[in-house]
């Protein structure tokens, strides 16, 4: 932004003067500009000699430094002093007044590790004697994944919902109704839900009819049953391991005839089925992989029957006002 005449003049009448505070206050400047157009014009921007003197530290404000460095806040330590903030921290260095840093050993580290997203951010801050910021940000240099998962130890809801191609809202239902097991873990005052790898495992045999292999991520599924190896010629090798029922499943789904169901007639008994089934609210795609018919399809249906119920019920009651308005007394 370009100088005006005025705020030149302004500039070099005032300057020396008034205080640059002031200056930068009237013209509505930055520091920076000013001082460098004073530099421009030929003004003397070098600071005052008085405060390039340094002042030395006396015995006295060294032993009030020993005895309140850690007592009292640094702005009341500045008033006291009559010393500047860099000033202060400077000599509570020399004087070995701050903390020194303290080096994280391996079984702190260790344990970090073993605990994390395990145990409350609180409990390992005080074993550790060490502030919940340090602890986070150890983690963090540590590339430990986000705490509700625990370095991989735990799974989301969400995260299952994911693995499965389910709705995440299907995952919560088993939760409460208790087919899949879980835990509550604190995360910043929030109430999270951890369910560890074992307890998804045996939600995912105990309950094969809620899901699908052919959508479900079996990459991911098929990991948790992996074990991994280093040989001695340090060749990394991977070995999969799938339990019977699993194998089974998988044959079972994919033998399934790709049917168009859609062009089959809905029977008696799977309106019953898909009635109580939404009732007890299990999603669309639940309600499809248990009748083997596409989610669109159960939606259609689903909306069909209640827009069906409506209508009987509206004609019934017509009817009824029709037949009581002709009755004759």
């Amino acid at each position: 932004m370009s100088w005006e005449k005025e705020e030149e003049k302004y500039l070099l009448d005032n300057w020396k003067i008034e205080s640059l505070s002031q200056i930068m206050e009237f013209l509505s400047k930055t520091k920076d500009s000013v001082i460098r157009k004073a530099g421009r014009m030929g003004l003397d921007t070098r600071k005052a000699p008085d405060t390039l003197i340094k002042k030395k530290w006396t015995i006295d404000e060294d032993q009030y430094m020993i005895n309140n460095y850690n007592l009292l806040s640094l702005e009341t330590l500045m008033v006291d002093l009559n010393r500047s903030r860099y000033s202060i921290l400077k000599r509570a260095q020399c004087l070995n007044l701050t903390l020194k840093l303290r080096h994280w050993t391996e079984n702190e580290i260790n344990y970090l590790e073993e605990n994390w997203g395990i145990k409350n951010i609180n409990i390992i801050s005080k074993k550790l004697n060490r502030s919940i910021d340090a602890v986070y940000l150890k983690a963090c240099q540590l590339s430990l994944r986000e705490e509700i998962l625990a370095n991989g130890y735990f799974l989301t809801p969400k995260y299952i919902s994911e693995i499965l191609s389910i709705n995440v809202r299907s995952i919560y239902n088993c939760m409460v109704n208790g087919l899949l097991k879980f835990r509550k873990y604190n995360v910043k005052s929030k109430i999270k839900y951890q369910i560890s790898i074992e307890c998804f495992l045996d939600f995912l045999k105990n309950n094969q009819t809620i899901w699908d292999s052919k959508t479900a991520d079996m990459q991911t599924i098929k990991s948790y049953y992996s074990s991994y190896n280093i040989t001695s010629k340090n060749a990394f090798t991977v070995n999969i391991s799938l339990p019977n029922w699993l194998q089974s499943k998988i044959q079972e789904d994919l033998a399934k005839k790709s049917r168009m169901r859609h062009k089959l007639q809905w029977t008696i008994n799977e309106d019953k089925l898909l009635n109580n089934l939404t009732k007890a609210s299990y999603s669309f795609d639940e309600i499809a992989i248990r009748l083997n018919r596409t989610p669109s399809s159960i939606k259609s249906r689903y909306y069909a029957i209640r827009n069906n119920n409506y209508n009987s019920e509206f004609l019934n009651i017509r009817t009824f006002m029709n037949d009581f308005s002709n009755t004759s007394y």
